[in-house]
């Protein structure tokens, strides 16, 4: 009988535990509502898309097409805020903010660039990025075009399939 009450005992702790430590990771979640993700492209000397785009932390998605885009001026749309937890995620694995400031190395003529800003209320730190620059992070690339998949700007970037 002692060994089936501490049997008992010993289980009711570990479930214990464990719903708490379930219970804390469903509740502990980082506020990302200030977040500022930005990027431009750039024109290059061709018919490179020339836009901004802003996701916030909410979720919420600014696009100002400017030149070689389908859609000019500004357009607006929501995407998932888990998707922005997933970018945000990006950030923080390749460590964005101890990237330099600059990967402008010119090896290649005629390409535009990708200036990606990262801020919340604290801080903020912004990254450019000639495309021709061999040099830069791939990791840096990949973020570029998670962005740009992210927000969906190929719904405003590229032309309508006839």
């Amino acid at each position: 009988m002692r060994y089936v009450s501490f049997f008992v005992c010993v289980m009711s702790c570990v479930s214990g535990c464990v719903t708490v430590k379930h219970q804390e990771q469903q509740t502990v979640q980082e506020d990302i509502s200030d977040v500022r993700i930005i990027m431009q492209r750039t024109p290059c000397f061709g018919t490179c898309p020339v836009y901004t785009v802003t996701v916030t932390g909410r979720g919420d998605v600014q696009f100002m097409g400017t030149q070689f885009v389908s859609k000019e001026g500004e357009s607006r749309k929501q995407v998932p805020v888990d998707s922005v937890r997933t970018l945000i995620g990006m950030f923080k694995d390749i460590q964005f903010t101890t990237l330099k400031d600059e990967y402008e190395d010119r090896a290649m003529s005629d390409a535009p660039s990708a200036i990606v800003t990262y801020a919340t209320k604290d801080r903020s730190k912004t990254v450019k990025h000639y495309l021709g620059d061999m040099s830069a992070p791939e990791q840096l690339k990949k973020l570029e075009q998670a962005i740009d998949r992210i927000a969906k700007v190929h719904e405003w970037v590229e032309s309508p399939k006839e």
